[in-house]
């Protein structure tokens, strides 16, 4: 999402205020957002590879608990997945990361969106506080990102030794 593009969000009421939440997280966060494959030291190779890694680091983001701004967050993360895919000339895995948070969603947030209303209790861009990081949660972050990056490569190995045999 770093990157301006010219899209239509689905036509949903929570679209404009999730899309504006997004795009204050990479303002406050910027360095959060981009370079992610560098991150995680991976290249987008495959769309499997992809799929693996961006669950890997959803389930890292909300392993401690589902809020509204790791909500955010989760499709900040993955508009920086797209981004990268198609920078590095993969276009066409963004519909496998789309299909990745979607099942991500179903799976794993359904409850808890349920339990706060459905997506009509997304905060409105009116209540700024939605986006913000507590403190010493961005070097968690950053901490979850590398060894999440580790596993990613050693997954990888793994695929391409069992692909290889």
């Amino acid at each position: 999402m770093s990157k301006r593009v010219k899209a239509t969000p689905y036509q949903c009421p929570v679209a404009d205020d999730l899309f504006a939440a997004g795009q204050e997280l990479e303002r406050l966060y910027p360095r959060i957002y981009c370079d992610v494959s560098r991150r995680i030291s991976m290249t987008m190779t495959s769309p499997q590879l992809v799929r693996r890694a961006l669950t890997t680091v959803l389930e890292a983001t909300f392993r401690t608990g589902v809020t509204w701004a790791k909500v955010v967050s989760m499709v900040a993360i993955a508009a920086a997945f797209a981004e990268e895919c198609v920078v590095q000339g993969h276009p066409n895995f963004v519909e496998d990361i789309v299909m990745c948070v979607g099942h991500f969603v179903a799976m794993n947030l359904t409850d808890w969106l349920a339990a706060q209303g459905g997506w009509d209790a997304f905060p409105t861009a009116k209540e700024p506080d939605i986006v913000k990081i507590p403190d010493g949660s961005l070097m968690l972050f950053t901490v979850v990102m590398v060894i999440t990056g580790s596993l990613v490569v050693l997954l990888g190995l793994r695929v391409l030794s069992d692909t290889s045999t």
